[in-house]
């Protein structure tokens, strides 16, 4: 679990309990035995591995151990049997608040369906369950939470039935600490077309709709199974949601129990579907969903296709790949960030990274790729782009991978150490920088009192074509992100222009509180008039104004006058 740690010439402790003496066979070189004891009364076996010179792993074959074996284990010096996670690996996760569990819990392509075929602890390899699968135990996940003092993050497998997520809330409720808090996610990427989940998924919402849309997936006749599938991701994390009621109590939604609605993040769309779906059928998704989530990783772009790549190119990259996501460059089509702001903050939810750091996939440039990994440039990359990530009001993002690996070949630099006990490396520097830090101010949107051109709405095209926003269609609506520095009531003020008047509805923060004005007939399509002025209420920080279209092309909007 330590990636590149180095057990060259370590002295370890093997302990086990077997029916009958054992013969041990060392599958790697340089591998021996020594110190062998064997008490034929309690049949425990104990012996000191001893590891050759430049060794980092140590395989032992059990041969003849009658059948049984018990209480095995493998220890480095200066641990005992308590002790269940290094040293160096928890000085690490513990600069973090929270982990997710996704690839411990081999969550990709997860066959299981009923609790009785879990992984347990008792297993003696966590490389093939029951059904043949493979993962970390929930016990583990939850002695690691409890060990480090962090919160937990489960991702629930894709097939997993309701008895499989009751009893995993009792695991979970019984075990954790209740100083700490459990984030719940439906699988992983299940708009993801890589992984089997997607379209396990897909399938099952078509099923569903054919079977009499008993679950209302088609509840707008959109007629479309794309979507189906995006709102079935909602739909079963709800249903995960009220199974973990039954155990922990409503109370406990949202405040310990914290489901994450997880979509992707260049497409907020997706988890726009899944939260409108709620909102219509069940109610409003604060009632069941904590947070949504992306993973706003920063890459290389095109010169991951360069196979002669050098250092200072990958840096080049990633510093033009982490400045287009600051708040800087506007709440434009290409901003997908500014989307799930608007989307969080009109449903009342916070905003989480899934997954985050450097994607750098790929066969090209990898000696490029590693020394840019440890180049100190790297710190002062890592630094802007969490106070990026943090300057648009969001929550924690898990870096991917909270662990060590090799930067060393094809599957990328995602580790945020190539040594789990070197943490002086940039990335890590980078991320102690951010994390001793005030969070950075936020900068998504206008300040107030501002005037809004009504054309540079939350995903407008890039650049502005119209100066102003016209030929609307009836039921379409447009948002906008607004920061209050001074919290209170405020002015707003819609210019428009018509022929005729026509219905124009206003609304902050999605509260209940929307307006609906009357536009005045102005008698030509650029002739502006203000619309009577409507007050709302604004928060401290973020807030969104939606305009909703209520009559087919009736009207021009030119800009909104905010005003306290």
């Amino acid at each position: 679990m330590d990636g590149q740690l180095d057990i060259s010439g370590e002295h370890l402790q093997l302990s086990g309990v077997f029916n009958s003496r054992p013969q041990i066979e060392p599958r790697a070189c340089s591998v021996t035995l020594e110190d062998v004891t064997w008490d034929a009364t309690t049949k425990r076996y104990t012996a000191t591995v001893v590891i050759g010179e430049k060794q980092d792993q140590v395989m032992l074959a059990f041969i003849g151990t009658g059948g049984g074996t018990k209480q095995l284990s493998v220890l480095l010096p200066g641990y005992t049997q308590n002790d269940h996670f290094t040293k160096e690996w928890l000085a690490l996760l513990e600069k973090f608040v929270l982990f997710r569990n996704m690839d411990w819990g081999s969550t990709n392509g997860n066959p299981i369906v009923n609790w009785n075929d879990r992984i347990t602890p008792e297993f003696p390899t966590y490389l093939n369950g029951p059904i043949g699968q493979t993962g970390i135990p929930y016990e583990v996940m939850v002695d690691l939470a409890n060990t480090v003092g962090r919160d937990l993050w489960i991702c629930v497998p894709h097939q997993a039935n309701d008895d499989y997520v009751h009893n995993l809330a009792q695991l979970i409720k019984q075990n954790l600490k209740p100083s700490l808090n459990v984030y719940i996610e439906y699988s992983n990427e299940v708009w993801n077309w890589g992984f089997s989940q997607a379209t396990w998924n897909l399938n099952a919402a078509v099923a569903s709709v054919n079977a009499g849309d008993p679950f209302k997936l088609n509840y707008d006749n959109c007629n479309n199974k794309w979507y189906w599938g995006y709102r079935r991701v909602a739909l079963r994390l709800k249903q995960i949601t009220d199974e973990f009621a039954s155990v922990w109590g409503q109370e406990a939604i949202n405040t310990r129990v914290r489901p994450v609605l997880a979509g992707q993040v260049v497409q907020p769309l997706i988890a726009q579907l899944g939260l409108d779906y709620i909102n219509a059928v069940y109610g409003p998704p604060k009632k069941w969903f904590h947070s949504i989530a992306g993973a706003p990783y920063f890459n290389l772009g095109d010169l991951n296709n360069n196979p002669t790549m050098t250092k200072d190119q990958v840096l080049d990259a990633m510093q033009q790949s982490i400045n287009s996501m600051s708040p800087s460059i506007g709440v434009g089509g290409t901003n997908y960030l500014a989307g799930h702001v608007s989307l969080a903050r009109w449903y009342g939810l916070d905003v989480r990274g899934y997954e985050g750091g450097p994607d750098t996939f790929g066969p090209n440039g990898i000696q490029a790729k590693s020394d840019a990994s440890l180049d100190p440039r790297m710190k002062d990359l890592v630094i802007q782009y969490l106070n990026n990530w943090y300057s648009y009001g969001f929550g924690p993002l898990n870096w991917f991978v909270a662990g060590a690996d090799s930067y060393n070949s094809q599957y990328g630099t995602w580790a945020i150490t190539d040594d789990i006990r070197n943490l002086t490396v940039p990335k890590v520097l980078g991320i102690d920088a951010v994390r001793t830090s005030p969070p950075p101010p936020l900068t998504v949107g206008l300040a107030v009192p501002t005037t809004l051109n009504a054309t540079e709405f939350v995903g407008h095209r890039v650049p502005i074509v119209d100066p102003y926003l016209r030929y609307l269609s009836n039921n379409s609506d447009f948002s906008y992100i607004i920061r209050a520095n001074n919290p209170g009531n405020y002015k707003f003020t819609v210019y428009t222009s018509g022929t005729s008047s026509a219905p124009l509805i206003i609304d902050v923060n999605n509260v209940g509180n929307r307006q609906k004005l009357t536009t005045p007939t102005t008698g030509g399509d650029e002739n502006f008039q203000p619309n009577t002025p409507v007050t709302f209420p604004l928060d401290k920080g973020i807030n969104v104004l939606r305009l909703f279209v209520e009559a087919n092309r009736a009207y021009t909007i030119q800009k909104i006058e905010i005003t306290q």
